[in-house]
């Protein structure tokens, strides 16, 4: 069997970082004032969705490492997957795997894309991210938060080098800091990890109401992280996770496919960009324009231009602030935005919905990042039961800026579900980006996937032209909300 890449989580290990399954204990109430991931109490569960972008069967077999000691790990049993297909490891039915706290690493003999998703139900959070096929050293934060509107990060950092440790630096920047504040070096064993917490009294240096960025550095081996940004108290429980970002993510053009302001009635969805100056040197002149989604509210000529200071970060919160115009954003905006800057930078957006319960995000795109074909390993049409049913959101941009691309979705159902479909000839406008919700839209001839669909698409252009994307699920009944970005490849 060859292994396409080392695929990371933390659980989370293609790497995918696992929490794994199990009770984890809360800290006592006058311990810290907030409260991150390994503190908030309730059941941690991680699954993993798998699906084969290869031409042909897949034999997929991940490994767990322990958190607690990298030496001890579980390979699960191997799974065949068609061409196309997806497969989902849900860890508390693994056998081969006890209750614990990992990463992952997943072999497989077609290329895969990965995603892995932590839920804690007795808590009401839950979120998703991307696993990684290489590790990479710096790795890079756009969100640090220590106690502004009760949120804090937790930062978990995985050796990717299965022989050699690392020694491993977390750099700290943000607004009344004065100087970043490091911390570290730690040492981490071959496929080994560490956790950082800022609602720790390690981080009272950064104060009660912080907001920042981080930089992640090794002595060498290459690294993975997964990056949770937990608010947890009051009437509100919500997490955002994503994997830290690396150069390859950054750019002097990025695109954001999914942004809202105000957007619902009641469930009010908003989101925030915090854009991250990479440069040790060079301010970066940043311009965001923002694009409506087709049928909905439309904007012209809503264009931000901001300056941000060499390795530090910005953000543009679509709720408060204004544009270049001096006005607002409208509410009820439902759209995407190109950033644009003179020096290469990252992005991430974080959506809340404190009315809902729920938030998520994601990492802004790279053009070089676009191509023909998109993978979305897990998708869901109205499935549970009761009010406890999840539904999802394909949005997909168009790279280019200046001509209209037209796409194709090709709707594959998991082993033991039904469902499938296509919708052909999606035209998209340049710069702009089109949403395929599942329990409204349809198929050709007007036909929907059927209710209790679980599967995966593949996202097509027809012709020329590249594409990105990304898959938000929602379970209100829950109070949990997803996000994930979808997967570039080339067939």
């Amino acid at each position: 069997m060859k292994r396409w890449g080392r695929l990371l989580l933390i659980i989370g290990f293609l790497c995918v970082l696992l929490l794994g399954v199990g009770t984890i204990s809360a800290r006592g109430p006058n311990d810290q004032k907030f409260v991150g991931l390994s503190s908030v109490g309730g059941t941690w569960d991680s699954g993993i969705k798998i699906q084969n972008l290869g031409s042909g069967t897949a034999s997929v077999v991940p490994t767990f490492y322990s958190a607690d000691d990298p030496s001890t790990f579980y390979t699960a049993a191997a799974s065949s997957v068609a061409a196309g297909e997806s497969v989902e490891y849900w860890l508390p039915v693994v056998s081969e795997v006890p209750s614990g706290k990992y990463s992952a690493v997943i072999s497989s003999s077609e290329p895969i894309a990965v995603v892995s998703t932590h839920t804690n139900y007795s808590v009401g959070i839950a979120d998703s991210y991307n696993g990684v096929s290489a590790g990479a050293s710096p790795l890079y934060v756009p969100y640090v938060y220590r106690g502004l509107n009760d949120w804090v990060t937790e930062i978990t950092v995985q050796n990717c080098d299965p022989s050699q440790e690392a020694n491993v630096t977390l750099t700290v920047e943000g607004e009344g800091l004065g100087s970043p504040q490091t911390y570290g070096p730690v040492t981490i064993p071959p496929n080994g990890v560490h956790t950082w917490d800022t609602s720790t009294s390690e981080f009272s240096a950064l104060g009660n109401t912080f907001k920042g960025s981080a930089i992640i550095t090794s002595d060498g081996p290459d690294l993975a992280a997964e990056v949770n940004e937990i608010r947890v108290g009051g009437s509100t429980n919500v997490m955002n996770s994503f994997r830290a970002l690396t150069s390859n993510d950054a750019a002097s053009l990025l695109l954001a496919p999914s942004l809202y302001k105000n957007f619902g009635d009641v469930q009010k969805w908003r989101s925030g960009i915090q854009i991250q100056n990479i440069d040790p040197v060079n301010d970066a002149n940043v311009t965001i324009t923002f694009r409506h989604d087709p049928g909905n509210v439309p904007v012209t000529n809503a264009v931000k231009t901001v300056t941000i200071p060499p390795e530090t970060a910005w953000q543009f919160y679509l709720p408060n602030d204004s544009l270049d115009t001096g006005g607002p954003l409208p509410d009820w905006f439902k759209g995407s935005a190109t950033i644009e800057s003179d020096t290469s930078v990252l992005a991430m957006v974080i959506h809340t919905n404190y009315p809902s319960d729920v938030a998520n995000g994601y990492i802004a795109i790279p053009p070089s990042a676009g191509t023909s074909h998109l993978s979305t390993p897990s998708l869901y049409k109205n499935f549970g039961a009761g009010s406890y049913i999840w539904r999802s959101g394909i949005k997909v941009q168009n790279v280019s800026t200046t001509d209209p691309v037209t796409v194709s979705f090709t709707f594959s159902h998991d082993p033991g579900c039904v469902g499938e479909g296509t919708l052909s000839n999606v035209v998209i406008d340049p710069g702009a980006a089109f949403e395929f919700y599942l329990p409204n839209a349809n198929l050709d001839t007007a036909v929907p996937l059927v209710d209790m669909y679980k599967g995966s698409a593949v996202v097509e252009v027809v012709g020329t032209g590249t594409i990105v994307g990304t898959v938000i699920h929602t379970n209100y009944g829950r109070g949990i909300a997803t996000m994930y970005g979808a997967v570039n490849y080339t067939p």
